[in-house]
């Protein structure tokens, strides 16, 4: 018997709660205790594990607002009970659209759906949230050739190209701009232009939203609080709807998914306005900048990493008067060494080679348990137009300088032609920021952790500084640091530890060109 997937109540309020995410995929395999659906109130998110191992049966879309405990899916003990369930569905909802839906001109040939081909969202790497589609390369019935690139797709990370399974006529399930669930199907290839029609044909064009005659919102008393569901609020605040002035169709006056719809349809409706400016809340919009694909993926892993975590900033200044005198003397042996070394190898070699006398801060807090790693892959950030992606010099302890630099020079390039692989912005165990290369300058900041690490290290540029020594005031080559740690994994002592520690190898800094015979 299928076990119920039940809409939990969270806190005093009866209120629908909205589902956010699904972590399984239909008919997937869940294990009991394992989280299956992401819920959200107006305050919190909270995990829904399944109760019982077996196979998924969503019942619910993600999005969606669901009564307190409706059953939002069905786990099968079997996956002959889940095709039974999947059966009484599919005959409920032909039932509804025969109810519901005018006699047909001809029937649609099922043979053209089966034959279709499908464009499948890609897995790509570790990751399983949605993927966003940046961009088709082909148009609605176009012909398109197996091999061709057909999708751009985009994850928090690296940009991908879709290639076409099969030659044949695009039929586009998804639009661009849209994020998407892995393995998916955006769009489908069939065989001739008359699958093609059929499928056009099968598929219901959407309803038309109801015509309303324009009802005044209700002024709201100062300080009444607006009755809003967190996935309304967050596309009002994505479009600028302003919320005063919707009204709610939801219970009490609420104000749902559905209304900021109709919102969004009306202002893309409304003729456009050339002697007044965009207004919101009392501001004149300059111009709008979407959040999506990298930099909305970067916005929510920061955020993220802030609120998983106990984040602390250790800040100093480094006297880098010999390593400044190292990088000249490396510079001018260019040519023999085949690289030209910069400030950001020699902070990577140092780095990797203290993590191996340091293994805690090589760590990860991960379901409770602080995993040391073997590995040491040190993350480089590289800025990009949408903000900052780090791909990973792997086994960094095990390379020389030169190898050092010619990895991190090889993968700084990939970056900005957005040519990385999966697996090179995957798995780095501590993550460097070099602001100083941007020519930041005496400079500090609280840099954010790259989860799942435990700790991230930023460095400032060189700039010459007032200090004291023996005695006497003098002038040296001053280098600013900021080494961000989750206080969860690592105790202040540790990162003291290692911080001084790198402060002795950068200031003394020959050991770093070992193997390189110096001028």
């Amino acid at each position: 018997m299928a076990t119920e997937v039940i809409v939990p109540k969270l806190g005093m309020s009866n209120e629908p709660i909205t589902l956010i995410e699904w972590k399984a995929k239909e008919g997937d395999r869940v294990e009991k205790g394992s989280v299956v659906l992401i819920v959200e109130t107006e305050k919190i998110r909270h995990d829904v594990e399944a109760e019982a191992s077996g196979f998924f049966h969503i019942l619910m879309e993600a999005g969606k607002e669901a009564p307190i405990g409706s059953a939002a899916a069905l786990i099968a003990e079997t996956e002959e009970e889940l095709k039974a369930l999947q059966k009484e569905g599919a005959k409920e909802v032909a039932a509804i659209e025969a109810k519901e839906a005018p006699p047909a001109e001809a029937p649609v040939e099922v043979k053209a759906v089966v034959a279709a081909t499908k464009v499948v969202v890609p897995k790509l790497g570790m990751s399983n949230e949605p993927i966003t589609l940046i961009e088709w390369k082909a148009k609605e019935g176009d012909r398109v050739e197996k091999g061709s690139v057909v999708l751009i797709v985009e994850t928090e990370k690296i940009r991908h190209d879709v290639e076409a399974e099969a030659s044949g006529f695009l039929h586009i399930l998804m639009e661009a701009g849209k994020d998407a669930p892995i393995g998916s199907a955006a769009g489908l290839i069939v065989a001739t232009k008359e699958e093609l029609e059929a499928l056009q044909k099968g598929a219901p064009p959407a309803e038309a939203p109801p015509v309303e005659a324009e009802v005044p919102a209700a002024p709201k008393a100062e300080g009444e609080r607006i009755k809003i569901s967190p996935v309304a609020r967050r596309m009002a605040e994505e479009h600028m709807i302003d919320i005063s002035k919707v009204v709610g169709s939801g219970p009490e006056g609420r104000i749902v998914k559905e209304d900021i719809e109709r919102g969004i349809e009306k202002k893309a409706a409304a003729p456009p306005v050339e002697a007044a400016a965009e207004m919101y809340q009392g501001r004149r919009v300059k111009s709008t900048i979407s959040l999506t694909g990298i930099r909305k993926a970067i916005a929510e892993h920061m955020h993220r990493s802030l609120s998983v975590s106990a984040q602390l900033t250790l800040m100093g200044e480094l006297d880098v008067t010999e390593l400044v005198k190292l990088r000249k003397n490396l510079v001018a042996q260019e040519e023999t060494l085949g690289a030209r070394i910069t400030y950001t190898d020699l902070v990577v070699a140092a780095v990797a080679k203290l993590l191996k006398e340091h293994p805690q801060i090589n760590a990860s807090l991960i379901d409770n348990e602080i995993k040391l790693w073997e590995d040491i892959n040190v993350a480089v950030a590289v800025a990009l137009e949408e903000g900052l992606i780090v791909p990973v010099v792997r086994n960094a302890d095990q390379k020389s300088l030169v190898e050092v630099s010619k990895k991190v020079k090889t993968l700084a390039k990939k970056a900005r032609e957005r040519g990385l692989a999966s697996e090179e912005v995957q798995g780095g165990t501590f993550t460097i920021t070099n602001l100083g290369a941007l020519g930041g300058g005496y400079r500090f900041e609280t840099v954010i952790i790259n989860q799942p690490e435990s700790a991230i290290l930023g460095t400032g540029g060189i700039t010459d500084r007032a200090v004291v020594r023996d005695g006497k005031i003098v002038i040296r080559p001053i280098m600013t640091y900021y080494f961000t740690y989750d206080h969860r994994v690592l105790t202040g002592a540790v990162a003291v530890a290692f911080i001084n520690s790198l402060a002795q190898l950068l200031e003394a800094p020959a050991s770093l060109a070992e193997g390189i015979s110096l001028i």
